[in-house]
């Protein structure tokens, strides 16, 4: 089975209130053949955090889908995620944070996979018919809040007219 490996400065706390992983430059006739998306911690990423050790895996993503970003780039969004069974760590001598491996079949059974909501993606990141309906300052607020783990009650939104 072949699945995507993706070196990220994201944390799993970002990736599950996102619903995904994004802007990745994929191969896009590699990555429709993917069902599962391995994460890498990157330390040194400009948004990195010191709570996994670089280079060590600590996500699986069960992929939902693809969703098109500016500049020809991809969200890779998950239905669940899963903390790996194993502590792989990311090959030194690659250099691109995107690449592909062919793996065993069962390297994922046994994991105990969470399902995402995607209600907490940010409405700016949906497609116009998944963000159908569109938006109230409520709901504008919870998305926020969600996003940046803070209450609704601390987003203030002005609108100037």
């Amino acid at each position: 089975m072949l699945v995507i490996r993706l070196f990220t400065s994201e944390t799993a706390e970002e990736i599950a209130a996102k619903g995904g992983s994004f802007a990745w430059k994929l191969n896009t006739t590699k990555a429709n053949l993917c069902s599962y998306a391995l994460l890498y911690h990157n330390a040194r990423g400009r948004i990195g955090r010191k709570s996994t050790a670089h280079g060590a895996a600590f996500l699986v993503g069960r992929i939902s889908s693809l969703m098109p970003q500016p500049e020809g780039r991809y969200a890779v969004m998950f239905d669940e995620v899963a903390e790996p069974a194993s502590s792989e760590e990311w090959p030194k001598t690659h250099q691109n944070p995107v690449n592909y491996m062919e793996v065993d079949d069962g390297i994922f059974q046994g994991l105990k996979f969470v399902p995402l909501d995607h209600a907490s993606v940010p409405v700016s990141l949906l497609s116009p018919a998944q963000a159908e309906g569109g938006l109230t300052i409520a709901r504008a607020k919870e998305l926020l809040a969600a996003h940046y783990g803070v209450s609704p009650q601390a987003i203030e939104i002005t609108i100037r007219g």
